[in-house]
């Protein structure tokens, strides 16, 4: 039969290889070969060789041939080189940890010659997870017992770098957005002279999260003393504070506190706003200018812009709606119908139309249902069709961009308006208390109000609003259809409920069929300022509660895009922070249940104290409005 030999060679220096051969003298490789049996392991388990090997001169082991053909110790050898193997494995892992971590050379760059920062810090950080999980893996090895002493060592010092890592990013962090604070603005010195002498002493570590809190109480208090700071960033306000002496550097700010404002126009020595700009380069002028000089804090004299705009829109919508009253029968000239486009802005233009339409059809209908018959309201259709014909002439020739825009949207006004015109004489309306009338969206204006920011009003069925004044800028004008009709008009008995659009008008939809736009269009109509925010995991209780307490001060809407993105625990945090928020605006709006009133509101200001950790009192503005999409049903 034939021999088979096996040996195990352990020349000094060598790796041990246990070999065979058949009906040959030399060794040949087979599936028992082991590489690397180190000489340690040779000697551990030499007993156990030596049961079934006899030495040889070159210091290693033959196993005998006779026991080999009885196959009865040849698992044996295999359990030994299977150990070996698992054992070599861990060895070469610790070695190459070791080797990593003993030669790692961090990434530092130059930070404006005052130091050097470390950069790369997600591979770092990757680095060190692999390496902790991999050790840590380790202990499920059959094998383990032999390296537990250098895998605890390493374990040890790999979650030892990742804590100093944790804290030294975080410091490094959090000084380099201080130290552009404190280093860069002498009114952030002057305001904050205990927080920048912190900052610029040496135990820098121990104080930064201190420093960090009080700046977080004072933008909370700036915040409070303007509350459309609530739509700006930490980064952005720091800047808008620390510059509020150098106007132009603010002025790219202003778009993200006023929903059409690109920018604001100032006197030559920049002491005075005069006025606002859109960003197509509509221009609104102050009937009062603002004194930045009188007014040198910035949350002073932005709120006195706030309410310029609001005064001064109301006031020019006056004469808008004086000169449109010669446009509504006759034969409509059509060079004085575009001079009167030009004189007014976009949207006094707009809105001058629509109480127009909305006056004119509504003495139509008082006189309809006196004389029984509907020639007014055809009347009143023919002057819309006439206004029509003169924006379709005009439209087909160039037209300055701006001026362009005003057709447009006058265009997708009057022939809403000719629809619901044409609606009323098919169905014989010849009342002004018929609901085919009242579910349409009405504007009224009255020039005998004290108040020139109570002038105007807009009604749909029996919901009552006063009109925002909000500068809105050049809009393009949402189309209007049967659909949104139905829309607005749900949206309007829910802000009359004080239920904002929660939750009673959810809107649900495929992704583009228009919930967002549908809810910004009916803030424009109403004159509010709408801001969009599109909701995902990174949303926390806190982000909620300031945007929340903004829009409750500012009497703003908040449009949640894709609100079923928020976790769970999100969600019953946001529905009662809502539901505290509709309570008190139910209550703000019954004055005479005064003692359910004050007790309403109370519980409002301590939630709303809570939202975003606010300092101060909570002024409740009831025009506030949230509203929420959602693409799942």
């Amino acid at each position: 039969s034939p021999r088979t030999r096996y040996c195990v060679r352990s020349d000094s220096g060598q790796q041990q290889s246990p070999r065979h051969t058949a009906n040959t003298s030399d060794c040949e490789e087979s599936d028992l070969t082991f590489q690397s049996l180190s000489r340690r392991k040779a000697q551990d388990w030499g007993k156990q060789w030596s049961q079934v090997a006899q030495p040889r001169a070159h210091a290693g082991w033959l196993l005998g041939t006779a026991a080999l053909r009885e196959l009865r110790h040849e698992s044996i050898v295999k359990d030994v080189i299977s150990v070996a193997q698992g054992e070599m494995a861990l060895e070469e892992f610790l070695k190459q940890v070791s080797e990593v971590w003993r030669g790692y050379e961090l990434d530092l760059i130059n930070y404006q010659n005052k130091c050097k920062l470390i950069r790369g810090w997600d591979d770092l950080f990757t680095k060190v997870k692999e390496h902790i999980n991999s050790v840590t893996a380790m202990k499920l090895s059959p094998y383990y017992k032999q390296f537990e002493e250098d895998a605890l060592a390493w374990e040890d010092k790999l979650n030892r770098i990742n804590a100093l890592f944790d804290v030294w990013i975080d410091v490094q962090r959090r000084w380099v957005y201080l130290e552009g604070i404190f280093t860069g603005s002498a009114d952030i010195k002057h305001l904050l002279p205990v927080e920048t002498s912190r900052f610029q002493g040496k135990r820098l570590a121990d104080l930064l999260g201190k420093i960090q809190k009080a700046l977080g109480e004072y933008l909370e208090r700036e915040r409070a003393s303007f509350p459309r700071f609530y739509f700006v960033g930490d980064e952005d306000l720091l800047e808008i504070i620390g510059n509020s002496k150098n106007i132009p550097r603010l002025q790219k700010h202003f778009k993200k506190m006023f929903a059409g404002v690109a920018s604001i126009i100032l006197n030559e020595d920049d002491s005075q706003v005069v006025g606002l700009t859109s960003k197509e380069g509509e221009e609104v002028i102050f009937s009062t200018p603002v004194s930045i000089a009188a007014h040198p804090k910035i949350n002073e004299w932005l709120t006195l812009v706030e309410k310029e705009m609001r005064v001064t829109w109301a006031k020019q919508l006056a004469g808008a709606v004086q000169d449109v009253a010669g446009f509504k029968s006759g034969q409509i000239n059509q060079s004085q119908y575009l001079e009167w486009v030009d004189k007014y802005q976009a949207q006094l233009v707009v809105l001058a139309a629509q109480i127009s339409w909305s006056e004119s059809v509504e003495q139509a209908l008082q006189v309809s249902a006196v004389l029984g018959t509907s020639s007014k309201v055809s009347a009143v259709l023919k002057a819309v069709e006439s206004t029509l014909n003169v924006l379709a002439d005009s439209v087909l020739y160039a037209q300055p961009p701006v001026r362009r825009k005003k057709l447009e949207s006058l265009i997708t006004e009057l022939v809403h308006q000719r629809d619901i015109t044409r609606t009323l004489i098919r169905n014989k309306v010849d009342n002004p208390k018929s609901f085919d009338w009242l579910c349409q969206m009405r504007l009224y204006f009255d020039p005998k109000q004290a108040d020139v920011l109570q002038q105007l009003s807009i009604q749909m069925a029996n919901a009552k609003f006063n009109y925002g004044f909000e500068y809105l800028g050049v809009q393009d004008k949402l189309v209007q259809t049967p659909l949104t009709d139905r829309c607005y008009l749900t949206m309007t008995q829910a802000l009359e409920a004080r239920l904002g659009g929660s939750p009673l008008t959810l809107f649900t939809g495929p992704a583009g069929t228009g919930k967002t736009e549908s809810v910004k269009a009916l803030g424009n109509q109403l004159g509010r300022f709408v801001l969009v925010f599109n909701c995902d995991e990174t949303f926390d209780f806190q982000a909620m509660g300031r945007i929340f307490v903004g829009l409750c001060q500012v009497g703003a809407w908040g449009c949640f895009d894709e609100f079923n993105r928020l976790e769970e625990r999100m969600l019953s945090a946001v529905s009662q922070q809502i539901q505290t928020i509709q309570e008190a605006l139910k209550e703000l709006a019954n004055p005479e249940k005064k003692e359910k009133s004050n007790k309403a509101l109370r519980i409002f200001r301590q939630e709303a104290g809570r939202m975003a950790g606010a300092l101060h009192r909570v002024v409740l503005d009831i025009s506030c409005g949230a509203d929420w999409t959602s693409s799942e049903s």
